[in-house]
């Protein structure tokens, strides 16, 4: 009978130590979620933020192209060779500048979108 009260006074302190255990790894993955989540919500907003400058800057290098070619068109009216000239040659530099900028903006926007989706990748997996 003392036998029978020892194994089962066992099986219930065991029975609560896992119990107790496992509360402790729901903390903690509570935890590391919240993380994943903060984490994923930084690299989303980085996205867009580097989405909206790349419109913009899109936007203000279309502008001062633009402006460039008017005044191209009224220096060639009024006949002014030199100047056309060089604001065809000002133009040329400001265009290669423009879509260096462009492929720098892409190059960085796929890293970040690769960022986020290694992140997702890992919080999918820190979840199983």
């Amino acid at each position: 009978m003392k036998k029978i009260l020892w194994v089962f006074v066992a099986i219930v302190f065991c029975c609560s130590l896992l119990n107790g255990m496992a509360a402790y790894a729901e903390d903690a993955s509570d935890s590391s979620t919240v993380n994943w989540q903060e984490q994923l919500a930084a690299d989303a907003q980085k996205l867009k933020e580097q989405r909206q400058k790349m419109k913009t800057d899109a936007q203000t290098a279309k502008t001062e192209e633009k402006d460039l070619k008017q005044q191209i068109r009224d220096a060639t009216a009024a006949g002014d060779t030199q100047k056309a000239a060089e604001l065809k040659a000002q133009l040329k530099t400001t265009h290669h500048e423009n879509v260096q900028q462009k492929k720098q903006d892409k190059k960085n926007l796929r890293s970040t979108k690769k960022q986020l989706y290694q992140d997702r990748k890992a919080a999918r997996r820190a979840g199983r």
